[in-house]
């Protein structure tokens, strides 16, 4: 494409950073790995696969681990960094199943709901420490 004035490398330029960058970071191998053995759970040792069969009670083991993903790679939204405090609470929700679940503490779903509170409480202090003054001024 030519432009006017020599502009085509100034377009060209443009239009790369624009382009996605997609690169094999922590979060993408976290993703094809939790998809590979969801996939692997599924199939039946029975029909000749090899399946996985993991014990009631331990999906709160994906959740940790993808919540951990999202803390150590939060990624990009627009060009800027993602705050780390969707992982966090990604990471909340996972411990809370998993005391649920294995009833850690004696705490069941039942019982261990005000953990929730206790996590949404620290979110909001997080995000409220992590704006800008500026934005909390006002």
């Amino acid at each position: 494409m030519r432009l006017p004035g020599g502009r085509e490398a100034a377009y060209r330029q443009g239009v790369e950073s624009r382009a996605p960058s997609h690169r094999l970071n922590g979060t993408v191998l976290l993703g094809l790995a939790l998809a590979l053995l969801g996939i692997a759970m599924l199939t039946d040792p029975r029909d000749g696969w090899p399946g996985i069969y993991l014990p009631d009670g331990w999906w709160p083991a994906f959740v940790i681990l993808f919540g951990v993903a999202r803390l150590v790679d939060p990624g990009e939204s627009e060009g800027r960094p993602r705050s780390r405090r969707a992982g966090a609470w990604i990471l909340g929700i996972g411990i809370w199943g998993l005391i649920s679940e294995t009833r850690l503490f004696g705490f069941g779903y039942a019982t261990s709901w005000p953990l929730l509170l206790i996590v949404i409480g620290i979110s909001v202090v997080w995000r409220a420490l992590e704006q800008p003054a500026s934005c909390r001024q006002g």
